[in-house]
């Protein structure tokens, strides 16, 4: 079988099939663990699923999901790895910043990168190692967990040779969105890499300026 990211959905879908039938049939014991998450998808993902279960009556939600999460997760890999690991480097060298401003910013903003339009919150199933998989470049990025799940959707989706054009300009659109936004994550990190060697430089000599200025 190819590589997951070189296929197409409907080709990714049918050669799940057989391996999710073969999973059913292990004793529950067997089965890889998965964990379970509810996440926002917009009206139009919740649509272009139900038309693909439909078409897919042996596969249930969870299932399809499972797979449109991990076919997108694995195109993201294959496309952005090396940004995404650059992105990762500077993020390690900022570990521990002196800069208020810095910390905070890196320890606890999360943005929402994609448009969530008429939403609703849906039940996933995720395997755990792509849970964890995904969570880690999630937190590379400093994009929250859900919409880094509707982003693998998006990728997913955005491979169909069926799906209707209105469902593919939206994968694309908000594809492109995610690519502007690795470029804006990768600069901005550079920045506070800078402004962290610059105030230790700095910092001490401009305190004295500051004390000069209030005597």
């Amino acid at each position: 079988m190819r590589q997951i990211y070189e296929m197409r959905l409907e080709a990714i879908i049918e050669a799940k099939k057989e391996l999710i039938k073969e999973e059913r049939r292990k004793p529950r014991s067997e089965r890889e663990e998965t964990i379970q998450t509810t996440i926002m998808l917009p009206q139009l993902v919740r649509m272009v699923i139900g038309d693909i279960k439909e078409k897919c009556p042996d596969l249930n939600w969870q299932e399809l999901t499972r797979i449109l999460i991990e076919h997108g997760f694995s195109i993201i890999e294959h496309r952005y790895g090396k940004v995404i690991r650059e992105i990762g480097k500077v993020r390690k060298k900022l570990m521990y910043p002196e800069i208020r401003r810095v910390r905070n910013f890196l320890m606890d903003t999360k943005v929402n990168i994609d448009g969530v339009e008429k939403p609703a919150r849906k039940g996933i199933s995720i395997r755990k190692g792509l849970h964890s998989g995904i969570n880690t470049v999630a937190e590379k990025l400093g994009i929250e967990f859900s919409s880094m799940i509707r982003l693998c959707i998006y990728h997913s989706l955005s491979t169909s040779s069926e799906l209707p054009s209105e469902v593919l300009n939206e994968s694309k659109k908000e594809i492109e969105r995610f690519k502007y936004d690795l470029l804006e994550a990768k600069i901005t990190l550079m920045m506070f890499e800078w402004g962290e060697n610059i105030w230790r430089e700095k910092k001490e000599e401009w305190l004295k300026e500051l004390d000069n200025l209030s005597e």
